[in-house]
């Protein structure tokens, strides 16, 4: 038995593809809160941190642009309606159901509510696609002022692709990383509430590691060597059998919870569709952590988090995160050339002024 409820929601799902419907005023209204949430983009110190970190590292492509006040006031209600006709076909639509469903029913089904549907203009849409450059990425230390007491940071550094053989091991490390430097920079230290470290795999793209916190101004060089400490100690000695079986357990869970799901299974299968990975993927994804060793993530951390080819972004009061804390000896001028970033217009490139000459010095037990 076909439910008549998702019967009707294939048929207004045709609807919203073939002919959508875009009331002006609807058009004026969502405009205008984006046009809002645009100018309040600055003001934002997480978000401020996110976006300079992902352009430090990806540089120029399409994930890293911003849209600004011009360009969206710009766009017409015409603009959209030929963008959706352009990028809207059946040749680019994933159409993905998870549920207790006959599939030869549901195949039948959506074939009479889509099998007729054809481009309007019989040509395939292509989307600007940018490739980010590895080697471009950023390093040394870099610095955005904002007016705040609380120092944002990202450490990091362009890793590999997700279908790439490290890609697990950094997966790993970025769950062992995170309660270590959680352990240290929180709860030893009391310097965040929050602080750990994150691998986010991209398809198109290197994916990024960067470890993550927040911090009073003035605690932010401090802090960011104890967190360079624990990345050293990573390649020096290695992650921990326990700790490789506790950072397994923790994404077999994230598997479960996942595919436990209906709507998030079928979000991570229509994904694969997307990009054109075989279905089998996340089965041989789990095989394959499964079979990662101390040993290789100890090669990855090597490999892949060196100290000194790692960006240190820091967002806050220039001053104070370069005066430090008085306390403690360390300095940010330690890691390397100092980076100064204005605040840039939206869609301009990063205006940077190099203010320090020294050099990178890998931190060491300072505690």
């Amino acid at each position: 038995m076909f439910p008549s409820d998702l019967a009707e929601g294939v048929r207004i799902l045709r609807l919203l593809l073939s002919e959508p419907q875009l009331d002006p005023k609807a058009f004026e209204r969502l405009r205008d809160a984006r046009l809002a949430r645009v100018a309040a983009e600055d003001t934002r110190l997480r978000g401020v941190t996110s976006r300079l970190t992902r352009r430090l590292l990806w540089g120029d492509v399409p994930e890293t642009r911003r849209p600004t006040q011009e360009s969206l006031s710009s766009i017409t209600l015409a603009d959209v309606r030929a963008h959706l006709q352009a990028v809207t076909g059946p040749e680019r639509i994933v159409l993905s159901v998870s549920g207790d469903l006959a599939a030869d029913a549901l195949v039948a089904r959506l074939d009479d509510a889509l099998g007729d549907w054809k481009r309007a203009d019989g040509t395939a849409y292509e989307p600007p696609h940018g490739k980010n450059d590895r080697t471009a990425a950023a390093t040394g230390v870099h610095l955005r002022a904002m007016p705040v007491s609380q120092g944002s940071v990202r450490i990091g550094q362009v890793t590999v692709p997700r279908e790439h053989a490290d890609a697990k091991a950094l997966n790993l490390l970025a769950s062992i990383l995170s309660r270590r430097i959680f352990n240290t920079v929180r709860s030893v230290h009391g310097l965040s509430y929050q602080a750990g470290a994150r691998f986010s795999p991209s398809w198109r793209n290197d994916s990024p590691f960067t470890i993550t916190f927040q911090t009073k101004c003035a605690s932010v060089p401090f802090a960011v060597h104890l967190a360079l400490e624990e990345v050293q100690k990573l390649i020096e000695d290695g992650p921990t059998t326990e700790e490789v079986a506790d950072a397994k357990r923790s994404l077999d869970s994230s598997f479960r919870r996942t595919f436990g799901r209906g709507f998030d299974a079928a979000e991570a299968f229509a994904e694969l569709e997307a990009h054109g990975v075989d279905l089998g993927y996340y089965e041989a994804l789990r095989r394959g952590y499964a079979e990662v060793t101390v040993e290789t993530l100890q090669n990855a951390a090597a490999r892949y988090l060196q100290p000194e080819q790692l960006l240190v972004l820091c967002v806050g009061d220039v001053e104070t995160m370069k005066r430090g804390d008085g306390t403690h000896p360390m300095q940010l001028s330690d890691l390397g050339p100092i980076t100064v970033h204005a605040a840039p217009a939206a869609d301009a490139p990063y205006s940077a002024e190099t203010t320090s000459e020294s050099h990178r010095k890998i931190p060491r037990k300072t505690c």
